[in-house]
């Protein structure tokens, strides 16, 4: 079992954080899983310099370890949000490819692979 704790480096670590991923090292402990630390930081906006290091600092003040991380790696990394971007790009364009080749790309629904087919309504 995997367990994820993924704070925003929008500022320091607070209390709400702390308790989740207080919740998400014991559970993991307790059924022998691994906790992992995953930075979302999509939000580039509200990104505060320091506060990656801050939230490892206050992790590490409180005595929870986590098994695979920025710093760690581990077999599912990159553990940024914003460096996995590469790697959703293509699952997006590998899906677009598959659905488009087995709807057809002149269809209707080839035109959007996310679009749900709408059906059509006899003539009144």
């Amino acid at each position: 079992m995997r367990v994820r704790f993924a704070p925003s480096p929008t500022g320091a670590l607070h209390i709400g954080s702390v308790r989740t991923n207080l919740y998400n090292y014991l559970f993991a402990r307790q059924h022998d899983g691994a906790l992992i630390l995953r930075i979302e930081d999509t939000d580039q906006d509200r990104l505060v310099a320091g506060a990656i290091d801050s939230i490892y600092e206050g992790l590490h003040w409180l005595g929870i370890s986590w098994q695979e991380g920025p710093q760690e790696g581990g077999p599912y990394a990159p553990y940024v949000q914003s460096e996995r971007l590469p790697l959703y790009q293509q699952h997006a364009q590998e899906q677009g490819t598959a659905c488009r080749t087995s709807r057809g790309a002149g269809s209707a629904q080839g035109a959007n692979p996310l679009r749900p087919a709408v059906p059509e309504h006899p003539a009144r």
